[in-house]
């Protein structure tokens, strides 16, 4: 008796467990065939915006595919995406799209079936983080969404660092370098730089 309560308790387990979804897989997959169909054949391109406003660029990278979604300015983060070639995702997570392009924020990484097999937090090593940053750019007066504007990030887990370079006159850019941890300013300088 002990033995069939017990194997009845082991089927149910096993039934409750079946039907639980597993979460760590994706089903987002890429539609290679829609794309192939509206590329723009000179540069391999395919361009279309959302209802939302969100403008998507698709891409092929070799054999994998990518996806690029910009959300309406002021933004300044988008959506990468890059597909395996059979169209199932392989990784994705944010991007900064004014003159840096980095990676923010925790990227996730799957293999060709789906599973997700990893994540990445790129903003860990950052005490000093995106919204520091921000708050250093408006004491500074700092134009964001100035084209000359660059803001990049080393992802150095031991010693990150912020680089910041902008125009504050005709001709002339200046640069600043602030530490990822302390925010503390760890380099200053400028450059001449032709206006256009």
């Amino acid at each position: 008796m002990k033995h069939l309560i017990l194997l009845v308790c082991m089927v149910a387990f096993t039934a409750c467990k079946a039907q639980q979804k597993d979460t760590t897989m994706t089903v987002e997959k890429f539609d290679i065939e829609n794309y192939h169909k509206n590329e723009d054949k000179s540069f391999g391109n395919y361009y279309f915006q959302l209802p939302n406003g969100v403008k998507v660029v698709q891409s092929k990278v070799g054999d994998e595919y990518s996806q690029r979604e910009t959300p309406p300015s002021p933004a300044t983060f988008e959506t990468y995406k890059r597909f395996h070639p059979n169209g199932i995702l392989k990784f994705q997570g944010e991007m900064y799209i004014n003159n840096g392009d980095w990676q923010k924020g925790v990227w996730k990484y799957y293999d060709e079936e789906g599973k997700l097999i990893k994540e990445v937090n790129y903003d860990k090593p950052y005490i000093f983080d995106w919204d520091d940053v921000m708050s250093y750019i408006s004491k500074n007066n700092i134009g964001l969404q100035d084209k000359n504007t660059r803001i990049r990030r080393d992802n150095d887990p031991d010693h990150p660092k912020w680089y910041i370079e902008w125009r504050k006159e005709f001709g002339r850019r200046e640069t600043v370098t602030l530490d990822g941890k302390t925010g503390k300013v760890l380099d200053t300088g400028w450059y001449p730089h032709e206006d256009n």
